[in-house]
């Protein structure tokens, strides 16, 4: 069967979907993961340790400039307030991220975490903003190339399945 008839698959897709040995929906079916996350555990930020793999659910409270680090990276900052603690999500050479969170808003982040100089933080964080459908549970962890995200390899395996 055919790739194409997926809802989201177009010729872009198509070539980096192909580019991972992905040409049927049979292929898409048979692409098994390389690795799990697990995600189903939301945990207070009182109770994660450095190093920590976690789920976070928390509000964007202060949206940083982008400033370039020393090794010429532009680092970008986000503080987001988790119960009565906060965390910082730090993004590397992807400026644009501070347009797409919005003060006040509710977010759900899954990443590593780690202490810095004495404040919390979550680097490169996947993240998700619809409230209502959250990824949760254990999720699959494919091998990729940088034109194709988890996310919509996730989603054309899933509509794969259910073809």
């Amino acid at each position: 069967m055919e790739l194409e008839k997926i809802k989201g698959v177009g010729p872009k897709i198509l070539k980096q979907l192909n580019s991972l040995g992905i040409f049927s929906i049979l292929d898409a079916i048979t692409y098994f993961p390389r690795d799990y996350e697990d995600r189903s555990n939301i945990k207070p930020l009182s109770e994660v340790k450095d190093g920590d793999m976690v789920s976070i659910i928390g509000v964007t409270s202060i949206i940083y400039g982008a400033r370039r680090t020393a090794t010429g990276k532009t680092l970008t900052r986000i503080l987001f307030k988790s119960g009565t603690d906060y965390i910082t999500g730090v993004w590397f050479n992807q400026p644009y991220i501070k347009n797409t969170f919005k003060v006040g808003e509710s977010v759900y982040l899954f990443g590593k975490l780690s202490r810095k100089m004495g404040e919390l933080q979550i680097v490169e964080p996947q993240y998700e903003k619809d409230m209502d459908n959250i990824t949760k549970g254990i999720i699959p962890v494919y091998s990729i190339n940088k034109y194709l995200s988890q996310k919509v390899l996730r989603k054309i395996i899933l509509q794969s399945l259910t073809y």
